[in-house]
């Protein structure tokens, strides 16, 4: 169990509610800001965070968010904070 790093990509339904794509765990903090903002590019919005515990079996306790780009649901912050 270490520090875990993670993107994630948002993208607007058709219904224009704000939903997360799969996450992409990141070998370092500078990894996940850099394909958080790729994932921008092409989706509405994206984050980067870190997290302790095991990104394999859902685990993770402790994040705190590297950065954020374009749309993110308001609620994401609560769940990561």
């Amino acid at each position: 169990m270490g520090v875990q790093f993670v993107a994630i990509a948002f993208r607007r339904t058709d219904e224009g509610q704000l939903t997360a794509d799969a996450p992409i765990a990141c070998g370092t903090a500078l990894e996940a800001a850099r394909r958080a903002e790729s994932l921008d590019r092409i989706n509405d919005g994206a984050i980067a965070f870190s997290a302790i515990g095991d990104f394999a079996l859902d685990k993770l306790s402790n994040a705190k968010i590297i950065r954020g780009f374009g749309e993110i649901p308001s609620e994401i912050f609560d769940q990561l904070t």
